[in-house]
């Protein structure tokens, strides 16, 4: 699988968290309506 990730690698669930602590924090209050996919550049791969 990790093959087919564009950055070569699975992401870590710290790497996760990250994201769902940066959601859930004030650093994303003007984000709306966004998608914020971390899939290491996977779906850009596809599309």
């Amino acid at each position: 699988m990790s093959k087919e990730i564009p950055m070569g690698y699975m992401a870590t669930t710290e790497m996760l968290a990250k994201s769902i602590i940066f959601l859930g924090s004030e650093m994303s209050e003007y984000v709306s309506g966004a998608m914020l996919p971390v899939d290491g550049a996977f779906l850009r791969s596809v599309g």
